[in-house]
């Protein structure tokens, strides 16, 4: 009974005991990291003094008392010595190093913004995006860290029972998914390929993984879906979709998550406290290499501002090209199951050309003319015969001819295009009209006693050639002859074409242009159907077009161009034709 009831006061005789051994203990720890505080803050007052040499020296006597200081008090140490190496001595490397071995100590350190520059603080944030286990075992080999500031004496302290000291729970630890090699450096404005091959104890396991990315010490991560690629999972961080291009940064921080179906987190390469981090340089040793099977990483250059093919993306894959999802292909295309580049269901849609088209088009002219028209005729009898030439105004409806048009066109946006048109009419015939002995003579090359002429020519006349023009060639059977003329009619405009409708295939649009040519009528008169060239018109075109497109190529429909032309008289015409169109 005396034994059990002494048992309590024991015990209180014990803890005391613990109490007195520890304080000592504990007292002497405080005073070092508050002499070691202390000598951080003489230090960076003579740093704000240009004192280099005594800031140096008085670190250098908090660092000698690593052994009995906590671990923030000695990381503070480490964070001072970088903001001297690299703002008094500039010397970037030492001071990197500082804030590496700082940051390992404790993460949480921050550069006092009054002692702060541009490069401190980029050099800051290059070392906090370097700290991972592997680089912090290294960083740490040869540094005297806190050794333990709680000693349990040997055996426990007498009176009672040794305990084990009790441990603070270690987070689990998620295994790694794979292989990958993760770049230290890559060129910088150049995509960065991210590549994964599964763990044999993942394969089956893990359905999904998904790289994140941030830039320059953002916290802000972004998702970045990985795809089967050779013997592996990869995706790139490129130009246009990952934003190298826009924000041009100078350090790439990444981590990958692999997730079974159930979007479980099985397995990670890096975390988002510990990524891996890749350094953009002016200039690497050795670039990164590209995903296997795919074009190596390209430089992220910026797009002229009338080149439209570069952006939308003219350096991703194109049709049958390897790719990734995360990449992308170029527009109408999608990255099918097989890794290659295909076209999209979307896509299958018609639509017509998006950049140059040439449309044939036949048809036939009708419209209305009129025109001051010269006609020759006989006026008198015998040897009074002569061959007269009036001019008679002719106006009415009239055909046009069998005109065949090629148009030939470039888009400068979807719904413009701007194009040269050719018209040119199949239907070629002859004008007739009464023949002077003058041109029958011409012809011949005889001389006029030779001739058929009504009223004969005598050569030895003074005015033979006058009085041949007005004489009408005659044939043995006193018939008068006839010449013909033909002439083939031509027109060439300018135009611009606006579509007005522009669906999956129907495209409806409307033309405007200016233009030079001949266009032939035949008109009835009393002489007959003869065709009357109007030269040296110009001509002002509109009109219609409808056309339905089977692919993106090739399409057929109508249109109905409209002229209105200013030249030897005046005409109204319209050819109802019907087009063929091709393009791309």
């Amino acid at each position: 009974m005396k034994q059990i009831a002494s048992r309590p006061f024991v015990s209180l005789f014990s803890a005391m005991l613990l109490v007195a051994l520890l304080c000592p203990t504990l007292a002497r720890a405080q005073a070092a990291n508050v002499q070691a505080l202390g000598l951080v803050r003489q230090a960076m007052e003579a740093y704000s003094n240009l004192n280099l040499d005594q800031a140096r020296a008085q670190l250098d006597q908090a660092l000698a008392l690593a052994p009995q200081l906590d671990k923030p008090t000695l990381a503070r140490i480490h964070a001072s010595y970088g903001i001297v190496w690299i703002g008094g001595f500039t010397d970037n490397a030492k001071g990197q190093q500082s804030f590496l071995v700082g940051l390992c100590l404790d993460n949480t350190i921050l550069v006092d913004p009054l002692l702060s520059t541009p490069e401190i603080d980029m050099m800051f944030s290059l070392s906090k995006q370097q700290v991972n286990p592997a680089t912090c075992q290294t960083a740490l080999a040869g540094v005297v860290t806190p050794g333990p500031v709680t000693p349990a004496p040997v055996g426990g302290v007498p009176g009672m029972v040794p305990q084990p000291a009790e441990q603070p729970a270690a987070p689990p630890v998620e295994p790694s998914c794979g292989t990958h090699n993760a770049p230290e450096e890559q060129k910088q404005k150049t995509e960065l390929p991210i590549y994964v091959e599964l763990d044999s104890s993942m394969i089956g396991r893990v359905t999904r993984l998904t790289a994140k990315y941030a830039f320059d010490a953002n916290q802000k991560y972004t998702d970045l879906p990985l795809s089967m690629v050779g013997n592996g999972y990869g995706a790139m961080i490129s130009c246009e979709q990952g934003k190298i291009h826009e924000f041009d940064p100078k350090t790439i921080a990444y981590y990958v998550e692999g997730y079974d179906s159930q979007n479980h987190r099985l397995c990670t390469i890096g975390t988002k406290e510990m990524p891996n981090e890749v350094r953009m340089m002016p200039e690497v040793a050795i670039p990164v290499e590209g995903l296997p099977g795919m074009p190596p990483p390209k430089e992220c250059k910026p797009c002229p501002p009338w080149d439209e093919t570069c952006k939308k993306g003219a350096a991703l894959p194109g049709i049958d090209e390897p790719c990734t999802k995360s990449q992308g292909c170029q527009e109408e295309l999608v990255c099918g199951e097989s890794g290659l580049c295909e076209s999209s269901p979307e896509s299958a849609k018609t639509g017509g050309p998006s950049a140059f088209y040439i449309n044939p088009s036949f048809g036939a002219g009708f419209g209305y003319m009129t025109k001051d028209k010269p006609l020759r005729s006989i006026s008198g009898k015998g040897a009074a015969t002569k061959l007269v030439e009036k001019k008679y105004s002719i106006s009415g409806m009239a055909f046009g001819g069998l005109p065949i048009r090629l148009a030939v066109g470039f888009f400068t946006i979807p719904e413009l295009s701007i194009e040269v048109s050719g018209r040119f009419d199949a239907w070629v015939s002859s004008e007739k009209s009464l023949k002077s002995c003058y041109e029958l003579q011409l012809e011949q090359g005889g001389k006029y006693s030779d001739l058929n002429c009504k009223p004969s020519i005598n050569e030895s006349d003074p005015a033979a050639d006058e009085k041949a023009k007005q004489s009408v060639a005659i044939d043995e059977n006193n018939n008068t002859l006839m010449k013909s003329s033909t002439q083939i009619a031509w027109l060439v405009n300018a135009r611009v074409r606006y579509a007005l409708v522009s669906g999956d295939a129907l495209r409806i649009s409307a033309f405007v242009g200016i233009g030079y040519g001949f266009i032939k009528y035949r008109i009835a008169t009393n002489g007959g159907d003869p065709y009357f060239p109007m030269p040296g018109m110009v001509d002002i075109e509109v009109g219609p077009s409808i056309l339905y497109y089977f692919t993106p190529n090739v399409g057929i429909g109508a249109e109905v161009p409209i002229d209105f032309i200013v030249g030897d008289g005046f005409g109204f015409n319209f050819d109802p034709s019907l087009v063929l169109s091709f393009g791309y």
